[in-house]
């Protein structure tokens, strides 16, 4: 079963998760979640489930919810059985994990587990990502560590575009997926490459040692030119096989070949060993004489078991020695035997039947069957070679099946090391590149939650750049247009760039670790004010002081005075440092007294506030202050209208329309056309 299957145990608001993937099970720790249940669709998302099961006790609003992923769900009827194996936190999600165990036994027919109880494991191997707690039977249970990873949720994922979902089948059309950050970073080489680079984006990490090692990896490819290099070198192990399956397990010699051209092709990457950080970099050196070692362990009831090669590799050649000599050795038998019967033919060897009397004469002996013209006997003799040399073949090939077996147990594990280490490569390469490409810095990283950046660059599109210091929360002004969004997307794309251990898009920067971003883009596709609410009631549940928040345009999703009030509400009640809130209904905020703009006495909490305003499209043309409708002017010159166009507009502004309209001859139509079609735009 390819698909990726998500179990859900639910009790009040609390959850436990479950996952298949790949043959192992991956669990979460049990967890609160939203109303809009933002943390189960992320797992949902990250993983690329495409089949929930649970259980009729799932209130029918998460259902629901579940469902507007776009996967199946379905329910199950049968009590589920409860695990002995029990740990704190994780009483949900092993109750997720029965049910999954479950399904998996009566709708995969290639799934079995015959021990239905959990083994809990001793010495416990962990990645970055996830630890292994025990098995299933033959299925590795691992425990999902999201304590490693800053938070990002579905809409965040969807708002900054970091994926693209649709584009255009003809590649020459250009679509919006041209602006996913993915495709502009993703220079992989290989799929398990890019793979990677997907579980990067979607996990940013806070682990500050863990990022600074991604980035001086990063930098010693680009210091020493690897690129091109290591892109050769993925190449070269393209074949490499994706799981031991039965074609493989059926041959020594091809396992064997398999592992020393690898070897071989990763004995050529010596300018990477002196990177402390690659773990792996020194394993072939370590265990490049595994194959011929005298012993192989042997995982079996959890006890280490020592199975020798030699004896096995000793018997093989003996019995591959007897194989080769078995014509000329039945030939000498055959001149006594048919001497004594006094007649002519050969002894031959049927695998799985044995040794046989081939004759054309009908002889007085055990008939074994007659094909042709030609009858074949056993007799006394003949058995005697059967309890002596034995079926041949099948000894051979059970030998070489079992020799295969234990190679391809020991050698699996470096295998596995050894493809993770090339997806890890592929990644740290496709980063250097994107890096190389854009011209970017590697930054620096701090701790003390303070936010600095100088020349804040757009991927997408040339633009001066931008410094800013995030020393207290902004409120970002701008009329629709002016790039607004933009400026927050190029905000949240550099703090998800700097915590994937990616170097970043700016001259230079000191900034520090988020533990959550938490973003809210207005889309014109989904104006439905109760997602806004639900978005920031969020916000406010699970944000802290180490999370970026960024809204645009809150409160465009019903009429002004709302929009007003829940903005003024939120700007006043909402706590975190790192915040980032742009809005066009500034005006309400102020007074104009005597040409000094001041604050509407009945705000005056917004004096804690930074205010900035977006003057220019695409090059942001950001600057201190507040956006007010009289600076619309310079934005609406910047695109060269004609001047007719620009007098009938300002007339159209003033009110004065109506009298100007009486005036005009035939040949301004065309013009007052497209003064109201961009009016009402």
């Amino acid at each position: 079963m390819d698909e990726i299957i998500l179990s859900l145990e639910i009790k009040n608001n609390y959850f436990g998760l479950a996952l298949f993937k790949e043959n192992i099970y991956i669990i979460s720790r049990d967890y609160m979640d939203t109303m809009s249940l933002e943390i189960t669709k992320s797992f949902i998302f990250k993983f690329g489930v495409t089949l929930c099961v649970t259980t009729l006790n799932i209130p029918l609003e998460k259902y629901d919810l579940i469902l507007e992923m776009g996967i199946e769900v379905k329910i199950l009827n049968r009590p589920i059985k409860k695990f002995k194996y029990f740990r704190e936190n994780l009483n949900l999600s092993l109750r997720a994990l029965a049910q999954l165990d479950s399904y998996l036994d009566m709708n995969d027919e290639n799934y079995t587990t015959l021990d239905r109880n959990i083994r809990e494991v001793f010495e416990k191997e962990s990645s970055q990502m996830t630890s292994k707690i025990g098995f299933l039977g033959d299925y590795d249970i691992y425990l999902l560590k999201e304590e490693n990873f800053m938070y990002l949720s579905v809409s965040a994922i969807v708002s900054l575009n970091l994926f693209s979902f649709e584009s255009h089948p003809n590649k020459f059309i250009k679509t919006h997926s041209n602006n996913c950050l993915f495709n502009k970073l993703n220079f992989c080489v290989t799929k398990e490459g890019r793979k990677l680079l997907k579980e990067f984006m979607f996990f940013p990490l806070i682990n500050l040692k863990e990022i600074e090692r991604r980035k001086k990896i990063i930098e010693f490819i680009l210091k020493n030119q690897l690129i091109e290099e290591i892109k050769l070198l993925l190449k070269n192990t393209c074949y490499l096989p994706e799981s031991f399956s039965n074609e493989y397990l059926s041959s020594l010699k091809r396992n064997n070949e398999v592992f020393k051209r690898i070897s071989n092709i990763l004995k050529d990457i010596y300018p990477l060993k002196e990177v402390a950080e690659f773990s792996l970099l020194n394993l072939l050196s370590r265990e490049s004489s595994f194959i011929f070692d005298s012993s192989v362990n042997i995982d079996e009831d959890n006890e280490d078991l020592i199975i020798n090669y030699f004896p096995i590799l000793k018997e093989l050649n003996a019995l591959k020695k007897i194989y080769q000599d078995l014509p000329r050795y039945l030939n000498e038998i055959g001149k006594k035997v048919f001497k004594e019967y006094k007649t002519e033919g050969f002894i031959i060897y049927f695998p799985q039947i044995g040794y046989l009397i081939e004759t054309k004469e009908e002889l007085n002996l055990q008939l074994i069957f007659k094909f042709n013209s030609n009858f074949y006997y056993k007799n006394e003799f003949m058995i005697n070679l059967d309890e002596e040399i034995g079926d041949i073949t099948n000894k051979i090939n059970d030998l070489e099946l079992k020799l295969c077996a234990l190679f391809v147990k020991k050698t699996s594990l470096y295998f596995m090391k050894i493809k993770n280490y090339l997806s890890e490569v592929d990644c740290f390469q496709s980063l250097a590149n994107f890096a190389r490409e854009n011209n970017l810095v590697k930054g620096e990283i701090n701790i003390n939650n303070s936010f600095t950046i100088k020349g804040l660059k757009n991927l997408f599109h040339r633009n001066k750049g931008y410094d800013l210091t995030l020393d207290k929360s902004i409120i970002l002004t701008g009329m629709n247009g002016s790039g607004k969004t933009t400026f927050l997307k190029c905000i949240a794309n550099l703090v998800i760039l700097n915590q994937i251990g990616s170097f970043i898009p700016c001259e230079s920067a000191n900034i520090s670790i988020f533990d959550k971003i938490f973003i809210k883009i207005f889309n014109n596709n989904t104006s439905v004010f109760l997602d806004e609410l639900q978005q920031i009631s969020e916000i406010i549940k699970m944000g802290s002081d180490k999370s970026l928040i960024i809204i645009d345009e809150f409160g465009k999703g019903t009429s002004y005075f709302y929009g007003v009030a829940l903005l003024l509400s939120l700007l006043k009640n909402f706590s975190p440092k790192f915040k980032i809130i742009s809005t066009h209904m500034q005006e309400h905020f102020f007074i104009n007294e005597k040409g000094i703009l001041a604050i509407n006495k009945e705000f005056l909490f917004l004096n804690q506030y930074r205010f900035l305003k977006t003057d220019s499209i695409n090059t942001f043309g950001i600057s201190e202050g507040i956006y007010l409708p009289d600076n619309e002017n310079q934005l609406i010159k910047s695109f060269n209208f004609p001047n007719a166009f620009m007098e009938l507009f300002y007339s159209f502004k003033n009110g004065t329309n109506e009298e100007l309209l009486k005036s005009m001859n035939e040949n301004k139509k065309e013009a007052i056309k497209m003064v109201n079609d961009f009016i009402h735009k």
